[in-house]
């Protein structure tokens, strides 16, 4: 007999979005090992991992290897819509079998994107969902045309929550609903508030302490895709750089559309661009080492990539938005507000100049291990998500 499902598109050990459901899945079946679980997931994750867990059992879904290839054509986002009707079928025709399950609805997170089998008879844990994050619009002269267009109607969606009836129903539906940010958790409607948690989207695995030396190194890791940001801050450090006589150098890790508005600053010699490694553990030895972590981004949802630096007890300098919120009250961190491209700039400049200081870095280096140790360790989180799940 099946006492929970699991229904996550994407489910492996790697990346964010497949991470979310990989660790939120391990994390579950951990805390109630004594139910029987079913994961739903697509044919292709490799799920093999997981299979340790006795009480977790794995049922692939997808259309037949003859139509996979609409996947390619349509994108993910449209596939997943098709993927979201096939498990929608599955659950409806087997409901008599899983008629008192509770289904934790882990991916896509967008809560502007809730599932259509909402709409059937049961009961959700619905989360981690983000989506309800924002800018000041001033930023989007920083974008590029196609990437306005994409923003804006990524704010319209954002607002058509409140006339999506499978919004509603996912939040009368559900028991408890999972938030990775504030500003999502702030979306919600205040009558559902009581069934509200606010949880990072990712489980990061417990590893040793670092004991590396750290090196005078700022490191930002990312897509290079418009709302990461990533050029605002290599800007700003180039012009640091320029009018400040430094040690520490910047290390960009990442490619992607937006390589052309940091290539005009790779010049200076206190920068340097890697596009990608073979290896994720080179990439790794690089954040290892680091003094500082940047992230820019304007809505991020997740901050995964943070959680990481965090792990190795790096201090952080990013955006006071989305996921970031989370990090940041716990009394860690440095921060700025959003204002615009222009005035964040010279925020930056200026925070660069108290920052890069040894003995400031040192110390906060030590809150942040300990921070991470007490509040964001794989194990610590768990006891937090049952505590969550037990409500």
């Amino acid at each position: 007999m099946i006492n929970r499902i699991i229904i996550a598109y994407a489910c492996e050990n790697k990346g964010s979005e497949p991470g979310v459901g990989y660790y939120w899945t391990k994390a579950i079946s951990d805390i109630f090992e004594k139910e029987s679980i079913l994961l739903i997931t697509r044919k292709n994750n490799d799920v093999s991992s997981l299979f340790k867990n006795k009480n977790l059992k794995v049922k692939g879904i997808d259309l037949n290897r003859r139509f996979l290839f609409l996947k390619k054509i349509l994108g993910v986002r449209i596939y997943y819509f098709i993927w979201q009707f096939l498990v929608f079928i599955h659950l409806l025709f087997n409901h008599k079998n899983y008629k008192n399950v509770i289904i934790h609805q882990l991916t896509f997170t967008p809560m502007y994107f809730p599932p259509i089998f909402f709409i059937l008879p049961y009961k959700f844990v619905w989360g981690p969902i983000g989506g309800g994050e924002s800018f000041p619009i001033k930023y989007l002269s920083a974008f590029k045309i196609i990437d306005i267009i994409k923003e804006l109607l990524r704010l319209l969606m954002r607002y058509s929550i409140y006339i999506n009836p499978l919004f509603y129903a996912g939040c009368i539906n559900s028991t408890n609903i999972i938030c990775s940010s504030p500003d999502s958790a702030n979306m919600i409607p205040k009558i559902f508030h009581k069934k509200v948690s606010t949880e990072i989207m990712v489980f990061d695995e417990d590893k040793e302490i670092s004991t590396l030396k750290k090196s005078k190194t700022i490191v930002i890791a990312n897509r290079l895709i418009d709302w990461k940001m990533t050029h605002l801050f290599v800007q700003a450090f180039y012009e640091f750089t320029n009018e400040n006589k430094t040690e520490y150098t910047l290390t960009i890790i990442g490619d992607g559309p937006y390589y052309d508005k940091i290539k005009p600053f790779l010049e200076n010699k206190n920068i340097f661009h890697f596009k990608r490694f073979e290896h994720r553990e080179d990439m790794l030895s690089h954040l290892k080492k680091a003094s500082l972590f940047v992230s820019m981004s304007l809505h991020d949802s997740g901050a995964a990539s943070l959680l990481e630096a965090m792990s190795y007890g790096v201090p952080f300098f990013v955006t006071n938005t989305g996921a970031h919120k989370v990090y940041l009250n716990k009394k860690v961190g440095f921060s700025f507000d959003l204002e615009s491209y222009n005035d964040d700039l010279e925020k930056i400049k200026l925070s660069l100049k108290k920052l890069l200081n040894d003995d400031i870095l040192s110390v906060e280096s030590d809150k942040i291990m300990n921070c991470y140790n007490n509040y964001f360790r794989e194990e610590v989180k768990i006891k937090r998500i049952k505590t969550i799940l037990d409500k």
